[in-house]
């Protein structure tokens, strides 16, 4: 009777010391959020699945970068909208999409739908000004100019987010590359993947400094796009990276380049598995780079104070 007694002592003292652990997990990891999300400027990679959705904050500035999914508007739309609702912000400082493909706008559509305030809305200039490989993006064009002010971006735009600089490093736009293009889409218009790779590689692909810490968003900018910003020595080296295209097909010399500390994937667990991600993973790896992923983690919180970054994750981070 004695000895049971113990046992179930024991039992209940080890629940205990568990849920202890987890409460002290759990709050560390809230404390941590807190704190990252007081800092000057901050990054905040929302998990949508299959799609891309980037909100930076800078001295009362917001920006949204992308904001769509693959499984469909509405999820999107209702991520965004409760995550800035969250946050107690009530209008967008601008919000940027980096090409016409669904899963980088449909949530920006929607949320432009339903009146949320945005200053401004840039846009690839070869988005643009190209026939569009998705023709639903014209829609998303419309909206945008009836609720606000459309600005076409290219290489060497500049603009400002607070005190933090936002520097455009493709698409690079020059008439060579327009007759390219235009030779493309005639000669491969029923090539569906063609197609979409050249929409790819229109990508607005921004660089952003604030002090002395960087951070590059590259869209689904694929090889043709990374040697074209090579070629035309522009400064990618950055902190952070916001993996192009989900991870897929990507070209590793590229990343050399880059020299990142942290590497976002914004991906589903399918296309992390996919042996493109996971060679581009392997190479960051052994770069020494830090390894994060939306689908693993959830929404992934960075913040800079200028010299460092700090990141609010779970252990699973790695």
């Amino acid at each position: 009777m004695k000895k049971r007694l113990i046992c179930r002592t024991m039992a209940v003292l080890s629940w205990l010391g568990a849920l202890f652990m987890i409460w002290h997990f759990v709050s560390r990891a809230l404390e941590c959020q807190a704190y990252v999300e007081h800092m000057p400027f901050q990054a905040h990679f929302l998990n949508v699945d299959f799609g891309d959705c980037i909100l930076l904050r800078c001295g009362g500035s917001n920006i949204l970068v992308d904001g769509g999914s693959y499984k469909n508007k509405y999820f999107a739309k209702k991520k965004i909208s409760q995550y800035l609702c969250e946050r107690g912000i009530k209008k967008l400082d601008a919000m940027v999409c980096t090409h016409g493909h669904s899963d980088h706008y449909n949530g920006l559509e929607g949320i432009l739908e339903d009146g949320f305030p945005v200053n401004k809305v840039y846009v690839s200039h070869s988005s643009f000004y190209n026939n569009r490989h998705e023709s639903h993006y014209d829609k998303f064009l419309n909206i945008a100019k009836e609720k606000s002010e459309v600005v076409p971006l290219k290489a060497e735009d500049e603009f400002e987010l607070g005190k933090a600089q936002i520097k455009v490093l493709s698409p690079i736009v020059s008439q060579k590359a327009c007759q390219l293009n235009a030779y493309r889409r005639n000669a491969w218009r029923r090539d569906d993947k063609m197609l979409r790779d050249i929409e790819n590689n229109h990508s607005l692909v921004l660089r952003a400094q604030y002090k002395r810490c960087s951070l590059l968003l590259l869209g689904d900018a694929l090889l043709e796009a990374e040697m074209n910003m090579l070629n035309k020595k522009m400064n990618v080296a950055s902190d952070v990276v916001k993996v192009g295209h989900h991870g897929l097909g990507q070209w590793a010399r590229f990343y050399e380049k880059v020299s990142p500390k942290f590497a976002v994937f914004s991906c589903s667990g399918d296309q992390s598995d996919n042996p493109a991600s996971l060679e581009l993973a392997k190479e960051l790896r052994q770069q020494k780079t830090e390894i994060m992923y939306t689908y693993r983690q959830g929404d992934i919180v960075m913040g800079s104070n200028g010299r460092s970054w700090t990141v609010a994750r779970t252990d699973d981070s790695k």
